[in-house]
């Protein structure tokens, strides 16, 4: 801030709000995931309840600070109409909510999983299409999750990456094709790189 620069800050939202609550007071923007509102299914694929994230989340609209909410979509995890509903329902009456995301699946971890010697159960996921996410934005939209972003009037947002068929998408397809060697050999640095082309 000293210098004019704006400050952005993405994080899962799973601590203590009191540790970070002066640092996130003092970002432009905040960004974070809610990827399955039931706690189950939550603790089912990421090991850990998301009780925490849920209460978080309102105690971060309380800051006054601008709030991206994001939901990736993971096959057969998050990509059910009643978890992007119940998500929408959530946060809808949140007063900063800048929008609500919802990110298409993203298939560059699966080099990680390699790496690390792990399963992989989404290795043969692949992005969704236009359908798919036209389906997810209906159920966002339904539930009335509105954006207070005047300037392009967005209610919901899907983000496509990579946009296979342009230049900027080449050298991720050439990953999923092996072109670029067997992912079990592949930096998790170098693949990570794939996301900022």
């Amino acid at each position: 801030h000293k210098e004019n620069i704006k400050v952005a800050l993405e994080t899962n939202l799973c601590f203590s709000f009191d540790y970070a609550k002066e640092l996130l007071g003092k970002a432009d923007l905040i960004m974070c995931d809610l990827k399955i509102f039931n706690d189950d299914e939550h603790k089912k694929y990421t090991g850990v309840s998301n009780v925490n994230i849920i209460e978080n989340i309102k105690l971060l609209d309380e800051l006054g600070v601008p709030v991206i909410v994001r939901t990736p979509l993971i096959p057969g995890a998050t990509d059910s109409i009643e978890n992007i509903s119940a998500i929408a329902n959530y946060i809808k009456n949140m007063k900063n909510l800048f929008r609500y995301e919802v990110l298409n699946f993203n298939p560059l971890g699966e080099g990680k999983y390699k790496a690390l010697n792990a399963e992989n159960q989404f290795e043969s996921a692949r992005p969704f299409n236009e359908d798919k996410l036209s389906e997810m934005i209906i159920s966002g939209n339904h539930k009335g999750c509105v954006s207070i972003n005047e300037r392009d009037g967005e209610i919901i947002r899907t983000h496509h990456f990579p946009s296979y068929g342009t230049f900027h998408a080449e050298p991720v397809v050439r990953y999923l094709k092996g072109e670029l060697g067997d992912p079990a050999h592949l930096s998790p640095y170098m693949i990570n790189s794939l996301y900022a082309v």
